[in-house]
């Protein structure tokens, strides 16, 4: 389990994606971003990778690692500014079979999806971010063999430690899960650790991150950056309770979106017209 008050927090691409082409939530907009970066200066305290899985003081403010998977180039054109502002650590799983292409695993939105290249992955830790491991292909770890998992991983540490000189300490699962099998392929391989998205904690190769989406307001930023989200989350009353209301909230949070999107686009209609 993470440290008392500690929340791993996991971002994909920072930038703009019409909701009606962001069917998994991938996308969250640059001023939402910042807004959620300038939060964290004043309430949180915000640490390495690392040292989010040592234990901290209990006493002050909530401590809080960002990450990012897919390695989306905007993570280096958009996001690293806003961090660099801040002077705040991030970590970057990048999928090693991906550099310099595209999200072929999902759907085309015609939004941006490109991945850094190997020279931007090398950029990328020269400017702070560090780059860690994504697997390879961007597999399903949790429908993967053991030889599939094992290869995986091989593949990907070989070539992290070609491009930034040294094999990787830390795994981000592909789609954020995992199985038993995958876990124990993760600790054989050397991993110090692995991380899922929106799982409760399951040891040293399942530690669980808190996904930030285009959905989430800023009380609800404010709330998967408490330290107490996952707990209560995964706590047997609440699993009970949310499985009643599911339904109508996420209703609420996609019409919310969608009048988001739709202000969004008439703001980038205006922009346009001023040109």
């Amino acid at each position: 389990m993470l440290p008392d008050r500690t929340t791993i927090i996991v971002y994909h691409a920072i930038g703009y994606c019409p909701t009606d082409r962001d069917a998994h939530n991938l996308f969250v907009t640059t001023d939402s971003f910042s807004r959620q970066m300038k939060m964290l200066a004043k309430k949180r305290t915000v640490v390495t990778l690392n040292d989010a899985l040592k234990k901290g003081s209990s006493r002050g403010k909530p401590r809080v690692a960002i990450t990012f998977d897919d390695a989306y180039r905007s993570v280096l054109s958009v996001a690293a500014p806003i961090l660099r502002e801040y002077g705040f650590p991030a970590t970057v799983f990048a999928p090693t079979g991906w550099l310099g292409k595209r999200n072929e695993w999902d759907a085309p939105t015609g939004c941006d999806v490109a991945i850094m290249s190997r020279e931007e992955l090398r950029k990328a830790e020269a400017i702070g971010l560090t780059v860690e491991s994504h697997g390879h292909l961007h597999i399903d770890y949790a429908a993967a063999s053991a030889p599939e998992a094992k290869e995986d991983l091989l593949q990907s540490a070989r070539i992290l430690e070609e491009v930034i000189g040294r094999e990787p300490r830390y795994f981000a699962y592909p789609f954020g899960h995992h199985s038993p099998l995958s876990a124990k392929e993760a600790a054989a391989s050397g991993l110090e650790a692995a991380f899922t998205i929106d799982r409760p904690h399951e040891g040293a190769h399942a530690y669980g991150r808190v996904q930030i989406t285009p959905l989430d307001g800023s009380l609800i930023f404010r709330a998967k950056t408490s330290g107490f989200y996952s707990s209560i989350r995964f706590s047997k009353p609440f699993q009970l309770g949310y499985s009643l209301v599911k339904g109508p909230v996420r209703w609420l949070l996609s019409r919310r979106r969608l009048a988001a999107s739709g202000r969004a686009d008439e703001h980038a209609r205006d922009r346009g017209r001023e040109f």
